[in-house]
């Protein structure tokens, strides 16, 4: 399987687990590290890098990213031909969860 498709399958299956922990807990939390073991067996990793996923969250939202075959981190900064970057990206804005829209 090429890095591409194992790279997205990583960020999805991550960004399911910040979904579910933040239906549980009410907001996302503050490291990757905290989703194991309860909701990812391990952390997740980069596979450019080899390190756990880049990952910013306020709480209410949260960017998260894989360096991409550049093996730079942009800063979360997707794919742009004309300025180098191609981090692959996913992020969540902030969104009411059901129960505080009572």
């Amino acid at each position: 399987m090429e890095y591409h498709a194992i790279q997205h399958s990583i960020l999805i299956k991550t960004a399911f687990a910040l979904t579910i922990y933040r239906a549980d807990r009410g907001k996302y939390p503050k490291s990757l590290q905290q989703l194991v073991p309860d909701y990812l067996r391990e952390p997740p990793i980069d596979v450019w890098s080899g390190r756990i996923l880049r990952y910013q969250s306020s709480g209410s939202e949260y960017k998260l990213y894989s360096v991409g075959q550049n093996e730079r981190d942009d800063g979360g900064r997707p794919h742009q031909v004309a300025e180098g970057t191609d981090d692959i990206v996913i992020t969540a804005p902030s969104m009411l969860l059901p129960r505080q829209l009572k």
